[in-house]
């Protein structure tokens, strides 16, 4: 509902507003991230909006504009591997050469956390989870979910479980899902709780324990059918 509301607002400002573009933007980020999370960070309308913006903030190359430019970047980072991008890591650098604030850091360690498990790099993965996780300790929810509509502390610690099954650490492992799963029941979005839970299942599945991985799994993909979040399903 608040998806197909922004889109009528923003096609509303296009037509009556085009002179105010701080309007527009403004509508293009609410649209965009009310795509990624009401039809998952495969949403190729939120990626397309967050290219656009970013596209348009280069073509412009204004400095007053590397919040909005940090902002973009961070929406299409997310979406990126979804629409097949192989950038991620890239974008994460960029990121973190735009980084001027322990919030804005906060979104750096997610994306190089990401970017590097995925890499096969799980010690430098690790480095920027753990640095992430202390960030978020110390950041207001406000703060955490200020450049990702999730809680960027759930998200981090998500992926600290299976980078640290990699390194053989288990217990830490367990350490950082029962922290992810509590965090995330906490601050009642069933989104995050999601994308903690198909890394907690993977871990355990990684691990042999079938009970534990299809304990976690089952209760993720009932939240992804109530909600209605595919790629979660």
């Amino acid at each position: 509902d608040a998806l197909r509301s922004l889109q009528r607002a923003l096609a509303l400002a296009e037509w009556h507003a085009a002179d105010e573009p701080a309007l527009i933007r403004a509508l293009q980020f609410a649209v965009a991230h009310a795509s990624l999370l009401s039809q998952g960070y495969g949403s190729a309308l939120g990626y397309a909006l967050f290219e656009s913006i970013a596209e348009e903030i280069k073509a412009n190359g204004r400095p007053e504009d590397d919040e909005d430019l940090f902002r973009a970047l961070s929406g299409l980072y997310m979406g990126g591997s979804s629409q097949k991008s192989t950038e991620g890591l890239a974008i994460g650098r960029r990121l973190e050469r735009l980084a001027d604030s322990p919030t804005k850091r906060l979104m750096v360690c997610f994306a190089l956390g990401n970017s590097l498990f995925w890499h096969g790099e799980f010690k430098e993965a690790l480095a920027y989870q753990q640095e992430g996780a202390a960030l978020a300790e110390a950041l207001p929810a406000e703060e955490r979910t200020r450049y990702w509509s999730d809680d960027l502390g759930v998200l981090i610690r998500a992926f600290q479980v299976w980078t640290c099954w990699f390194l053989g650490d288990m217990a830490q492992a367990q350490v950082a899902a029962r922290q992810g799963l509590a965090l995330a029941r906490q601050g009642g979005q069933p989104h995050a709780l999601c994308f903690v839970l198909a890394f907690v299942a993977a871990m355990h599945w990684s691990d042999d324990d079938a009970r534990a991985a299809r304990r976690h799994a089952e209760e993720g993909l009932g939240l992804a059918r109530r909600f209605g979040f595919p790629l979660w399903q």
